[in-house]
């Protein structure tokens, strides 16, 4: 298991903010977020955020609005190209829910992810441009790396505009490239989804076309659904996207996503980006990953209640199918890292068999497990041709460091913490060899940067945990990547023997009641899967420091106060 560092914030009193009517606990997490202006933080809080910033300061897509302009005046046709996950799924129908509200000359493909791969398809763009004579094509959460694609298409006669907010390489493909991530674009925000630079385009077309501004909000609850599931940072332009997307989503407006979310029994819930993170996006993903991302698309698209009826019913089976394979792939992976990896501090794990529609979630469990970046490989249908997906630690720039090697990589795209590449199988070796190395060093010169962190934004006292305090943490939601929630320190909670309980099925999840020392009030804490890791440290009643999240608990219609405990301590274990 490996050790976990508690760094405990801090502010220096001379640079605390206190505003009116906003708790100063609040300023003050706020303030170590990095969020220090008293405007700033009125308009983080705020249920009606207004930051957003000009679509033109985009880098091509003034450009890209007039060529959409010339293709519509000649009804040229359309072709709309994604990707197969969330990003990819949504990005594409946010286009043709935009475009269906006044041009119909258009449609859109969803790559097979095992046929053909992530990006754009040299031959499916054959077939693509034999079969439906595109007069444009607009790709949407791919194309930063498809310079032969794209080269092709053009020798073709067809233009493209590509939309995407992955990290492009040394070269543009040459193409209307809208991607704030490009060196040369001045968008003051580099961290919208593959969705949200979709929708900046809308947003451009909206005032070049004088559309009404109805077709952009409508789109919304999309923009949000990319936003969380794609795990890009909830600040700045995405937090505004967001809190009026979640406001769309709960309108239940979108008759797909409505069926969707009572077919997975979120019907009569509010949704919050948890749900999204952990119930909706794996639906929608589990399409691409075990059958067709396509049917994603119809769902969000379709206004016939017993089509997304059956869809919705297809994607829930689709995912009861992809937690099967990736649970078998996950034992299998763990058993081959316990076996040979052990020590290394890149783990990098390539099996023939996997399913390549699960090989990202699994590197994300093995990242979580052993806590270092990871890359997990399979075999393609070439045998000798593997696929790996990839998972990064915080601190850890995969992309940067997986680039160093792109000599070896036959294809190769990704972002700081998650990538994504094929390679031969005789180079597997030489990659883990070069990895390895790199992180011992970048190990040797930085040890704790393969440590997990637990920043704690504040120790409380039992008397600020209750109902009012925890109302108020409320107002920093909607919490994500960006913004986590923010931790506390509880000292010196003393549990008795009875104050230890095992829940759950497997008894596996483990709850503790108790004061803290000279406390007034019982407290209650619940760790989930935490019964082992408390039980080996703990053989009599003992002191304990809790790092938490407060919640109200609602049972049989009491309310109470509950610490979601994300780590614990012995009074006699390190702090250090």
């Amino acid at each position: 298991m490996h050790k976990t560092l508690w760094k405990t914030l801090e502010i220096k009193e001379d640079e605390s903010i206190e505003i009116p009517g906003i708790d100063p606990v609040i300023t003050r997490i706020l303030h170590q977020k990095g969020i220090t202006d008293a405007n700033e933080i009125q308009e983080f809080l705020s249920d009606k955020p207004k930051k957003t910033y000009d679509p033109f300061l985009m880098k091509d897509l003034a450009e890209a609005c007039d060529l959409i302009e010339e293709v519509l005046e000649k009804q040229g046709h359309i072709i709309v190209y994604g990707d197969y996950d969330v990003d990819g799924i949504t990005s594409t129908t946010l286009l043709m829910d935009f475009f269906n509200n006044f041009y119909d000359n258009i449609s859109y493909h969803i790559p097979n992810r095992q046929e053909e791969g992530y990006g754009l398809n040299r031959e499916t763009l054959e077939e693509l441009v034999e079969t439906r004579k595109p007069a444009l094509l607009i790709s949407v959460d791919c194309g930063i790396t498809a310079l032969e694609e794209v080269a092709y298409l053009k020798k073709q006669g067809v233009p493209v505009i590509i939309t995407d907010h992955h990290t492009p390489g040394e070269e543009l493909p040459k193409a209307l490239v809208i991607n704030p991530k490009r060196k040369d674009c001045g968008y003051p925000f580099k961290d919208l989804s593959g969705c949200g630079v979709a929708f900046k385009l809308t947003q451009g077309l909206q005032r070049r076309l004088e559309l009404d501004k109805k077709i952009l909000n409508q789109n919304l609850d999309l923009v949000a659904l990319a936003t969380v599931a794609d795990v890009v940072p909830l600040r700045d332009e995405n937090r505004t996207l967001l809190k009026y997307g979640l406001q769309r989503i709960n309108e239940r407006r979108r008759l797909g996503l409505k069926i969707l979310l009572e077919e997975i029994r979120l019907g009569d819930k509010k949704i919050t980006p948890g749900h999204i993170g952990f119930m909706i996006g794996p639906h929608f993903n589990a399409g691409g990953r075990v059958a067709e991302a396509r049917s994603g698309v119809e769902l969000l698209l379709t206004k016939d209640a017993n089509r997304a009826g059956e869809i919705a019913r297809h994607l829930a089976r689709c995912n009861e199918e992809r937690q099967e394979i990736q649970q078998s792939g996950l034992e299998r992976c763990l058993k081959e890292i316990e076996e040979k990896y052990l020590e290394d501090d890149f783990l990098v794990i390539d099996l023939p068999g996997l399913h390549e529609g699960v090989i990202g979630i699994i590197a994300g469990r093995i990242k979580e497990t052993y806590y270092r970046p990871v890359l997990v490989l399979t075999n393609s249908e070439d045998p000798q041709i593997y696929k790996g997906s990839g998972r990064s630690i915080e601190g850890f720039d995969l992309y940067q460091e997986m680039a160093r090697y792109k000599d070896l990589f036959l294809k190769f795209g990704g972002h700081p913490a998650a990538c994504g590449l094929s390679l031969e199988k005789n180079r597997i070796p030489l990659l883990r060899k070069e990895l390895n190395q790199r992180a011992k060093e970048l190990k040797e010169k930085t040890p704790q940067l393969f440590m997990k962190k637990i920043k704690i934004y504040a120790t409380l006292g039992e008397e600020k945990l209750n109902k009012g305090f925890i109302e108020t943490i409320h107002q920093m939601e909607p919490y994500g990547m960006g913004n986590e929630k923010p931790l506390f320190l509880l000292e010196d909670l003393r549990v008795p023997d009875q104050g230890k309980i095992r829940l759950g099925k497997e008894k596996t999840h483990l709850k503790l009641k108790g004061r803290v020392f000279g406390g007034k009030q019982d407290l209650e804490a619940i760790g989930f899967n935490m019964v082992e890791q408390y039980f080996e440290k703990f053989q009599s009643p003992g002191a304990i420091d809790v790092v938490f999240f407060p919640e109200m608990n609602v049972w049989n219609g009491r309310e109470s106060v509950q610490l979601l405990i994300q780590d614990f301590r012995t009074h006699e274990e390190d702090n250090s």
